[in-house]
Formats: C-alpha cells, sequence, structure tokens
C-alpha cells in the first residue's frame, strides 16, 4: 500500500503541478482504501482481543469466527472457496439446533 500510495502522490504531483492541489487530489484518492484497510485492522483485532471468549467454541466454530473474523470473507464466499469446511461447519450449526 505505502509503494501505492507514492505512485499515487507522484501522479498527484505530475498531474497537478501544485503541491497543495496535489495534496488534496492525493487524499481524495487515497483515503477510502486507507479507511477500509483501517476498518478491517480494528475488526481483526478486537476478534483477537476477545479470543478468550472463543476458547470453548467447537474447532469449525472457531475456524468460522477466525476466518469471517475482518468481514472480508462472508459466509457464500467461504462456501465457494471452501465448500467442504462449509459442509461440516453447517452440519455443526444444525446440530446445535
Amino acid at each position: 500500500m505505502a509503494l501505492e500510495d507514492a505512485i499515487a502522490l507522484y501522479t498527484a504531483l505530475t498531474t497537478t503541478g501544485d503541491v497543495p492541489a496535489a495534496l488534496q487530489a492525493f487524499e481524495q484518492a487515497r483515503r477510502p482504501g486507507a479507511d477500509k484497510l483501517l476498518t478491517i485492522a480494528q475488526q481483526s483485532y478486537t476478534w483477537y482481543e476477545t479470543f478468550h471468549e472463543k476458547m470453548g467454541l467447537d474447532p469449525s466454530a472457531l475456524t468460522y469466527s477466525y476466518v469471517t473474523r475482518s468481514g472480508r470473507i462472508d459466509q457464500e464466499a467461504l462456501r465457494q472457496k471452501s465448500p467442504r469446511f462449509m459442509a461440516r461447519y453447517e452440519a455443526y450449526q444444525a446440530a446445535k439446533r
């Protein structure tokens, strides 16, 4: 991300030729990605901060919780990427009911 920021800043500087305008263009272009990354990081470290609450989970439930902790992977994406795991997890969920 730092290299992409450097490229974006260079592009903004060469495009505008004006430092304040370049910084504003850079901020506008790069802020959404930075905010998204910070949100993902916060969700992930919050998961780790509450790990002690997850110690009693079944291995399937713990794995599901871990993989989906940042919000980047949802149940449908996980089903596509790992159908066998999701079948085991869904069987565990069904057995709990």
